[in-house]
């Protein structure tokens, strides 16, 4: 897996996966804009859910969420005590794992890192970009065999293109 900086022309890429915040509600580069973005930052945005005061903060919350409440849902199959929006962002993170399972991504874009070829080192202490903690927590939904064998997301009414460019 890769993790690509958005701003080196990976986002729209076959393959690859924009793992950010939107910064508009439309297409880029032919790609639509999931929002799988860290819903918890010290910048402005109407995407933010939670507002901290740095960087650091803001990947600890994002990672004690992503497996206090997304995680823990599965595992206990009570996802409908989440939020609309919780629920709608489970749904986008699952359709991530199913399109990671089955090879169909390659990469996850963001705007911090370029990591060519990145291993996932267990722990925490590695993660400097919240699509590392996203793309552990694919894994482990994934290893945990928490990940729906029917698609998640209807992708026949995906418009004008499916949600990863790749189905």
């Amino acid at each position: 897996m890769d993790i690509l900086k958005f701003k080196n022309g990976y986002c729209g890429k076959s393959g690859l996966v924009y793992g950010g915040r939107p910064k508009r509600e439309n297409y880029l580069n032919g790609q639509l804009l999931i929002n799988l973005g860290n819903p918890y930052s010290w910048k402005k945005s109407k995407y933010v859910k939670g507002a901290v005061k740095d960087l650091a903060e803001s990947l600890s919350s994002y990672r004690s969420w992503l497996w206090n409440r997304i995680v823990d849902a599965c595992k206990s199959g009570k996802t409908e005590q989440l939020e609309a929006w919780e629920q709608d962002y489970l749904t986008k993170v699952l359709a991530l794992c199913q399109a990671i399972q089955s090879g169909r991504v390659r990469g996850l874009v963001c705007w911090c890192l370029d990591l060519k070829d990145y291993v996932p080192v267990k722990g925490l202490a590695d993660k400097r970009c919240h699509v590392q903690i996203l793309h552990g927590c694919c894994l482990t939904l994934i290893d945990l065999g928490l990940v729906p064998k029917e698609p998640v997301l209807d992708l026949q009414h995906a418009k004008p293109i499916d949600v990863f460019d790749l189905w």
